[in-house]
């Protein structure tokens, strides 16, 4: 998994608690095996959905590479089913 929160964002006129940002974070993709190239891939999937929110097309490919890292960087101490 992949955690994220709401941020707020320098300079942002909204007010510190409508936070307009999403700060990703990335040790749960570190401690998997992931390095710059992996999580380069990550942010373009995530950036692909998010540009096409009602794509199923888009949304099964992404989720196909999804798997695909998950196959291939297994989390830590979780047994592959």
């Amino acid at each position: 998994g992949i955690v994220v929160n709401k941020n707020a964002i320098p300079y942002d006129e909204l007010p510190p608690a409508t936070a307009s940002g999403v700060r990703i974070g990335t040790p749960a993709l570190t401690s998997r095996g992931l390095e710059s190239d992996e999580i380069r891939r990550v942010g373009e999937l995530i950036a692909r959905v998010l540009d096409a929110p009602d794509d199923d097309d888009i949304a099964a490919g992404a989720h196909a590479e999804v798997l695909e890292l998950c196959d291939a960087f297994p989390a830590p101490g979780v047994p592959l089913a």
